[in-house]
């Protein structure tokens, strides 16, 4: 019997001994220990980033969020380079070969005939579309009662040694259809200076509006011009008249209501840029 106690007395020992030591298991390898900070001090990421602010420690410009600079790039198209579209020219000439769109520029076209300055001759076409037909209902800057006019929206092509191109210019247009046509050349007496043509559009009761054709530097491209007066660049003139000079200068003439004076303007012509620069201004 003492025997069995003492068994009893050696087992529970046993029992307890295990209970109080416990399994040794290690650390638990899914957790990992924050790393401590110094009171004030932000916590940072692996890169030096703020992580309370976002910011850059080594430049406070830079954030993590997700807007874009003005010339990054999106999802909707590459980055426009630097500069782009500041030239005044027109884009690049695009060959027309579409025969279908050939035959209506040569049969629904308004059409005049221009020559550079040797002598060359090419065919500049205005195509409409959308057109719209309407009568005057009176008496006005635009017509008198009845006559037909017509709006819509042109593109402009030309033509030469048989091939058609697109000069990438179009717009709306309006005129009355039982006066003057809108496409016109602007030819000067002399033999040594390029035509230019217009379109010209009533613009109330004291002038119109010119947009301009002619060529460019090499005399083998027809290409729309822009005006610049001062540091404004501008593809329509607002006056009563535009033409060549006797001695070959381009003028404009006009009334300019708000101070009550007439007003002419002696254009020089910049085949390189295809400007026509306000170079001499008279006011009377």
């Amino acid at each position: 019997m003492k025997h069995y106690k003492f068994l009893v007395f050696i087992l529970f020992a046993l029992l307890l001994a295990c209970q109080e030591s416990g399994p040794n298991i290690g650390p638990d390898p899914n957790k990992v220990d924050s790393p401590s900070y110094e009171d004030g001090e932000n916590e940072e990421n692996s890169s030096g980033n703020d992580l309370s602010t976002g910011e850059s420690k080594d430049n406070p410009d830079v954030t993590d969020d997700k807007s874009e600079s003005p010339n990054s790039t999106n999802d909707e198209g590459a980055q426009q380079p630097e500069g782009a579209n500041n030239d005044n020219r027109d884009p690049v000439k695009i060959e027309v070969t579409d025969q279908e769109l050939i035959r209506q520029i040569e049969q629904d076209s308004m059409k005049v005939t221009i020559k550079n300055k040797d002598g060359k001759v090419f065919n500049l076409y205005l195509l409409l579309f959308n057109k719209k037909e309407h009568e005057e209902s009176g008496e006005s800057c635009y017509g008198s009662k009845g006559d037909t006019s017509i709006s819509g929206e042109y593109k402009a092509y030309y033509s030469n040694d048989e091939k058609f191109y697109e000069i990438g210019v179009s717009g709306p247009i309006d005129f009355n259809a039982e006066r003057e046509m809108p496409l016109q050349i602007i030819e000067a007496e002399g033999e040594d200076f390029p035509n230019f043509a217009a379109i010209k559009q009533q613009a109330g009761c004291n002038g119109k509006t010119y947009s301009i054709f002619g060529f460019d530097e090499s005399g083998e491209e027809v290409v729309n011009y822009k005006f610049q007066e001062n540091d404004k660049i501008f593809s329509e003139l607002f006056a009563t008249s535009f033409d060549y000079t006797n001695d070959g200068k381009l003028e404009s003439q006009t009334y300019d209501n708000t101070i009550a004076k007439h007003k002419t303007v002696i254009w020089k012509i910049d085949f390189k840029q295809n400007l026509l620069i306000a170079d001499e201004i008279q006011l009377k």
